[in-house]
């Protein structure tokens, strides 16, 4: 098979049309390069300026009163399923908004609840840190 270029005059089957093909994409990539290092570059000065990514962060007032909902539902005899949806939940929110309050009164109520969704090798690396501390071993790098 073989791909000869009308608009441009290129034809890959000769060491001139292959030689244009070759620069064609070594500057395409270069401008790709280019592109991805000026949205790290904006990306960067956006969250020196204060910027913050991602989803907004929950109203904490909006967050109780939906809990309370679920857990008055939960008291009552409902499923977490129900309790859930009557607070515009999942399942798994409620169970995660549940542990936060659990979390929340064992700590006192202005700690944050722990991180989520940490890879685990970052798990095992701080296991690996602090058994090696109670050893008096260095930390691992």
């Amino acid at each position: 098979m073989q791909v000869r270029s009308i608009s441009d005059g290129i034809d890959p089957s000769t060491s001139t049309g292959r030689l244009m093909l070759g620069m064609l994409a070594t500057l395409a990539e270069y401008e790709r390069e280019l592109i991805v290092e000026r949205v790290n570059a904006g990306i960067a000065a956006a969250r020196a300026s204060g910027i913050r990514f991602g989803r907004p962060l929950s109203d904490p007032a909006v967050v109780t009163d939906k809990f309370a909902i679920a857990a008055d539902a939960r008291v009552r005899g409902r499923t977490a399923e129900d309790a859930a949806r009557l607070a515009g939940w999942s399942r798994a929110s409620l169970y995660r908004h549940q542990a936060d309050a659990a979390w929340r009164a064992a700590a006192g109520e202005q700690a944050a609840p722990p991180v989520r969704n940490r890879p685990p090798f970052l798990d095992a690396v701080a296991e690996a840190g602090e058994a090696s501390a109670r050893l008096g071993a260095a930390p691992p790098a």
